[in-house]
């Protein structure tokens, strides 16, 4: 049984126009849930270190797959990108 569920709920633009994600975890035995706001930078900066951690302590572990950054154009100028990466960055956290 997994102790924590993570998943991305939903999401929004910063003043500077950059795409934010609210992560929402929740721990079995506390339902309430914690809310966090990231951006795709600080989640792949996350899942990089957490690569690193992984190798070091020589784990048996695969991590997912992170959803790569476009090579052209923006993910930021459409709704229906930003809501595929939502979706992929889902992925991720529930693998």
């Amino acid at each position: 049984m997994k102790n924590l569920a993570a998943k991305i709920t939903s999401h929004h633009a910063d003043p500077n126009g950059a795409i934010v994600y609210c992560l929402e975890a929740t721990q079995h035995r506390n339902p309430r849930p914690k809310i966090t706001k990231l951006r795709y930078s600080q989640l792949l900066a996350f899942h990089q270190e957490l690569e690193i951690l992984v190798a070091r302590l020589k784990m048996e572990i695969t991590l997912p797959d992170f959803p790569t950054k476009k090579l052209v154009g923006s993910t930021n100028k459409s709704e229906e990108s930003i809501s595929d990466r939502k979706k992929q960055l889902n992925q991720v956290l529930i693998a």
